[in-house]
């Protein structure tokens, strides 16, 4: 869930045929109305350079401006309260409404605490009434280092009401939560704020583009391929039906049953550490001079993987089966530049093994697979993006 550096990109909203587009572009800063908002950056921090998106929202009667990256992997609307002295951000708020509830927030990354609020909320130029959020008054040091200024959670259920789920395939998300309350896409679909409760992600290399409302088809090819959410599940976790890197089936699924969390606020891709033998002797049979880093965090051990620049060219592509379509990710799509202990030689692999349950396919496979969130229907849509 995650998972800093901020771009402020132009988010310029516009009406047509009942679909709210939030662009996405690389920062440009401006005074007018016409709102400018971010995509992707690399930060680095210590092992991790998360790629991640941003967009702008308004809260409060005087429509307090703030930069926030959109996770479906998470539910709560998180801001900083004006009451955080652990929160660098130019833009705090100072809630009139606020509750007796308060709560512990857990990413992949990081933590915080928070009271709960209730104010007006404006996204993608709609009005949320009665929004409750998370306001943090506490930061660890890891969510410090963010420049974003919050998070809205894209699930369409309450952390609370998830969080068997969440610690079924997140083992570090604590268990004991108290208040529950409403996401903002479900409070878009009970307001009736839109005609049809889905939004979908289209990145591009220099920005990309969030719908509300619905999917505009210029922005992928052919027709989506439709994965329903996991019967009972309240995650956007759909079945994994395969994971080949080249010929290798290196998720297993073939012999048991794969799941995977499509979660936008995730960088890379991670995969159970229970495939670690299987993937690190794939990658290695291709790259022999394979690199392996362990890290610790959140208390607990996982790998990232590392080629020289000469080797790149010896890894094959990747072969993510969903909804009995095929997805391909050629080598250039999951490796990224690296400077860890000052090497500029070194390419990340950005597929990482945790400790987790279920594989979670974040940017790395977002940038390369339109994904459709359909809240009404319990689906994701997916097609090979243009």
């Amino acid at each position: 869930m995650t998972p800093s550096g901020l771009i402020a990109l132009l988010l310029l909203i516009a009406a047509a045929n009942g679909l709210l587009r939030i662009p996405f572009k690389r920062k440009e800063r401006s005074e007018s109305r016409v709102f400018r908002r971010s995509l992707i950056r690399r930060v680095e921090l210590k092992f991790v350079e998360p790629i991640y998106h941003e967009a702008t929202i308004y809260v409060g009667e005087d429509r307090l401006k703030f930069t926030v990256q959109l996770d479906t992997g998470s539910s709560t609307l998180v801001l900083p309260s004006a009451k955080c002295d652990s929160c660098f951000g130019a833009a705090k708020f100072q809630c009139q409404k606020e509750s007796n509830h308060t709560a512990n927030v857990t990413y992949v990354l990081g933590e915080g605490f928070g009271r709960f609020c209730e104010d007006e909320v404006w996204f993608a130029g709609l009005k949320v009434a009665h929004q409750q959020m998370l306001l943090f008054e506490e930061k660890d040091k890891i969510l410090q280092s963010y420049d974003t200024d919050g998070v809205v959670g894209l699930r369409f259920t309450s952390d609370a009401l998830s969080v068997r789920f969440l610690s079924e395939v997140y083992p570090f998300v604590p268990v004991k939560v108290t208040y529950a309350p409403t996401p903002l896409i479900k409070n878009i679909q009970m307001q009736g704020l839109v005609e049809r409760t889905a939004f979908a992600f289209h990145f591009t290399k220099d920005g990309g583009e969030f719908t509300l409302g619905g999917s505009d088809r210029t922005h992928y090819v052919g027709n989506l391929a439709y994965a329903d959410i996991i019967p009972f599940q309240t995650l956007w976790s759909v079945r994994l039906d395969g994971f080949h890197i080249g010929s290798t089936n290196a998720g297993n699924c073939d012999n048991e049953h794969c799941s995977a969390v499509i979660d936008s606020g995730s960088s890379f891709i991670w995969a159970p550490d229970s495939l670690q033998n299987t993937i690190f002797l794939t990658l290695h049979s291709m790259v022999p001079g394979l690199i392996n880093v362990h890290f610790r965090q959140r208390n607990r051990i996982g790998v990232r993987f590392y080629v020289l620049g000469n080797q790149v060219r010896f890894l094959q592509p990747l072969h993510i089966t969903i909804a009995g379509r095929n997805f391909t990710l050629q080598p250039e799509d999951y490796i990224s530049p690296s400077n860890i202990n000052g090497r500029k030689d070194l390419y990340r692999v950005e597929i990482v093994l945790y400790p987790i349950k279920s594989w979670t396919l974040g940017m790395t496979f977002m940038r390369k697979v339109f994904t459709e969130f359909d809240v009404d229907k319990r689906r994701i849509g997916f097609a090979p993006s243009n």
